[in-house]
């Protein structure tokens, strides 16, 4: 969990899941060096090793991809494989199936804590415990597993995407109008809309 704090306090991070890991940024997103955390993190949980490796699936964030990551990553038995820019929505398996459920999780466990707690202001030391309630029910082996399978990652399925899926955005497949609106409008703007019209 990124905390949107200078300093790291380990009781930030009290009634989240076992294992959780926490740091801070003031911007409270993640960056490099908070990456870097995560990585030893995911290197101890996963027992990664140069004779037992494994495959992280990540999305293309430059935080993600720095000289100290990939060396650890290297060292470790770490492969990273990143996700084109922008698909993650389909791709990822985490965004497709996990995120959407943990909102909806979290925001019951914020409601839950409120009507709980009444003219007490939740703060930044009660989002672990909400998050807490909320990630049993949403990281459940049958979201992480439909994830996988609907990206076409496992079982691998390399016709799982259409080729509309990503296909660019038709919203300038339009005829220009015969002629450009020129009531009320400056001369010099209609000179414009009839260059911009044209050059379409």
């Amino acid at each position: 969990m990124v905390y949107p704090r200078v300093h790291f306090q380990n009781h930030m991070i009290a009634g989240s899941p076992a294992g959780t890991a926490g740091t801070a940024h003031p911007s409270g997103w993640m960056t490099s060096d908070s990456f870097v955390v995560y990585l030893k993190h995911f290197i101890y949980h996963s027992k990664s090793s140069q004779s037992q490796p494994v495959l992280l699936i990540l999305d293309n964030h430059e935080s993600h991809i720095s000289i100290e990551d990939l060396d650890l990553c290297k060292t470790n038995g770490v492969t990273l494989l990143t996700l084109p820019p922008h698909c993650s929505h389909e791709m990822q398996p985490l965004d497709v199936s996990v995120y959407g459920p943990l909102k909806k999780f979290y925001n019951d466990a914020c409601t839950g804590w409120m009507q709980s707690n009444p003219g007490i202001p939740m703060t930044i030391y009660n989002i672990s415990q909400c998050f807490g309630e909320a990630y049993p029910s949403a990281f459940c082996p049958k979201n992480i597993q439909a994830g996988f399978r609907s990206t076409g990652i496992w079982p691998f399925n390399r016709n799982i995407f259409e080729s509309d899926r990503f296909a660019g955005a038709h919203v300038t497949d339009r005829l220009p109008p015969s002629e450009p609106a020129t009531e009320g409008m400056p001369l010099a703007a209609c000179r414009f809309a009839v260059f911009y019209i044209s050059n379409l």
